[in-house]
């Protein structure tokens, strides 16, 4: 039993863990100078409290009487560190392939208006068998033309049908509303599984109103669709 290094090592530890010689002597039931004398390597410390200076130095008897630290005891937490690396790896791989598989299949597009009465702005999500599309940001540009209005409609449609529309009736409604107020307050929001890109850019947005005068008003609103 080398003394002077069972004394390194506990003096090497005990800093480790943050102890002063009083405060490790009083987890073992002995005095700080006993301590003192462990780590001068003039005694040893008595094999009855052996196991528990082990236990509070953070290292087993072996290393203990040996005064090494004995390198494959900190292996199984490195093994568990890798493991836990080599799982977390393999999720985020998962999640990519799992992300590639359903976003190749999918484009957005940016929908940006083209015309100086209404600007507005949306995107959409056009997959292999739906599309998902949102327009909203709607702002009335020409504050000539803005008019107390009596019906208000906004509607995306294609060669074939109307795909989704907005609409505001206000005969019942004393308070009269402004075309601009009515275009500001639209949006349109569609979700479908029969409708392609081409399909969309062939579609056409437009407004419907009528004035105080009962007059029948339509403004096609031009767009532009681009690739994101």
């Amino acid at each position: 039993m080398n003394l002077e290094k069972i004394g390194q090592l506990i003096l090497n530890r005990r800093k480790l863990k943050g102890y002063t010689q009083e405060e490790l002597g009083n987890k073992l039931g002995v005095g700080g100078s006993s301590v003192s004398k462990w780590e001068r390597g003039l005694t040893a410390p008595d094999i009855s409290i052996m196991p528990l200076l082990a236990k509070e130095l953070g290292i087993n008897i072996d290393e203990l009487l040996s005064g090494n630290i004995n390198p494959k005891v900190e292996q199984p937490l490195n093994k568990k560190y890798i493991k836990i690396a080599i799982i977390i790896i393999i999720m985020l791989l998962s999640i990519f392939i799992l992300c590639s598989i359903f976003i190749k299949n999918e484009e957005i597009f940016l929908i940006n208006s083209n015309n100086d009465f209404v600007s507005f702005s949306g995107h959409a999500m056009i997959g292999k068998n739906n599309c998902a599309l949102t327009i909203n940001n709607f702002k009335f540009l020409n504050k000539d033309l803005d008019k107390k209005i009596l019906y208000y409609k906004l509607e995306l449609s294609n060669e074939e049908n109307t795909l989704v529309e907005y609409s505001y009736d206000n005969f019942d409604n004393m308070e009269q509303l402004y075309l601009s107020k009515a275009i500001e307050k639209s949006f349109i929001e569609l979700i479908d599984e029969n409708i392609n890109i081409n399909q969309l850019k062939k579609s056409k947005l437009v407004i419907e109103y009528i004035d105080e005068s009962e007059k029948n008003n339509k403004k096609d609103l031009n767009f532009i669709i681009e690739k994101q």
